[in-house]
């Protein structure tokens, strides 16, 4: 969190932090002994699967979580989507979601 925090300092003290989305995920979590097992990459636990998917940036309600697993291959769409301010009009076969 302190690492995230001082990220943000650094950005809004950009000229450009009013068109500024930033987007915060992992492609997989990691066990520490939960269940036995270490690492990722051998097992399906919550841990490794559920990760974090934060989108923060004008336009974006603070506190608004989404009820529906988000994939990771749904964050170019989205972010085409926040960038252009409609749906994406490339044909990239990737449905898209709006957060």
């Amino acid at each position: 969190d302190d690492q995230v925090a001082q990220l943000m300092d650094v950005l809004s003290a950009s000229p450009d932090w009013p068109n500024t989305v930033v987007i915060i995920t992992s492609d997989h979590g990691e066990g520490f002994g939960e269940h036995g097992t270490y690492g990722h990459g051998w097992n399906i636990y919550r841990e490794v699967l559920h990760v974090p998917l934060i989108i923060f940036g004008p336009g974006i309600p603070a506190g608004l979580r989404i009820q529906h697993l988000a994939r990771i291959h749904e964050i170019f769409p989205t972010v085409l989507d926040l960038a252009l301010g409609e749906p994406p009009l490339l044909d990239t076969g990737i449905p898209t979601r709006s957060v």
